[in-house]
């Protein structure tokens, strides 16, 4: 037809709340994730299975510890996600077993729980960027984009437990995010997209 012009598809990226209202409410929901997280490893018995990282966390200002929670866009935690093996097992359990008991850990079970609706969103919206939000391999994030609401909370019941820091090994990184944080806290923009920059760096080379 004349005078017609086809627009070319943008391609949408989970980076972008500016444009996108969607991807600001979930970035919100990374945002919530990550604060109850980082209080529950500072203020819980938490220290004791991740005491580096605790450590760092309560060794830094109040305005640095706010200033990673409100601009990280990965998740900072997680349920073993780059366990593939770990992952395929928990799978074949949870299509068999049928009845798990209640945990008396309930604050951990949900921010488990929590923590797994918002990889699963994730991972489901985002295909492509959506594990590397979550710190995911691709078989992990294929299992769990697989899950339904009931295995999701199979998922939560039997296997909270497994929530943790990201890369919690890797002290140097943790130092480097609330120092990052510190010199940062103003500049918003700058610090989120240095934190994406310094987390997806520490991923690949995890995954060499």
């Amino acid at each position: 037809m004349k005078g017609r012009t086809d627009a070319v598809p943008t391609i949408e990226s989970p980076f972008d709340t500016e444009h996108n209202n969607a991807n600001s409410s979930t970035r919100q929901l990374i945002t919530e994730v990550n604060r109850r997280f980082i209080h529950w490893l500072i203020d819980d018995d938490a220290s004791r299975n991740f005491p580096h990282v605790t450590a760092i966390l309560r060794a830094a200002p109040v305005g640095a510890l706010n200033a990673l929670i409100s601009q990280c866009p990965f998740l900072l935690c997680g349920l073993r996600f780059d366990d593939a093996v770990g992952w395929r097992r928990l799978q074949q359990s949870i299509a068999t077993v049928r009845i798990i008991e209640l945990p008396q850990d309930m604050d951990v079970a949900s921010l488990a729980h929590a923590s797994l609706l918002v990889a699963w969103h994730l991972v489901k919206r985002w295909p492509i960027e959506g594990p590397m939000l979550i710190g995911a391999n691709l078989d992990v994030a294929n299992i769990l984009g697989t899950l339904s609401a009931f295995s999701l909370c199979q998922v939560t019941l039997g296997y909270h437990r497994w929530l943790s820091p990201r890369l919690s090994t890797r002290a140097d990184l943790w130092q480097q995010l609330t120092r990052l944080a510190a010199e940062n806290s103003s500049a918003s923009s700058a610090l989120s997209d240095r934190m994406a920059e310094l987390l997806s760096a520490a991923i690949l080379t995890a995954t060499r």
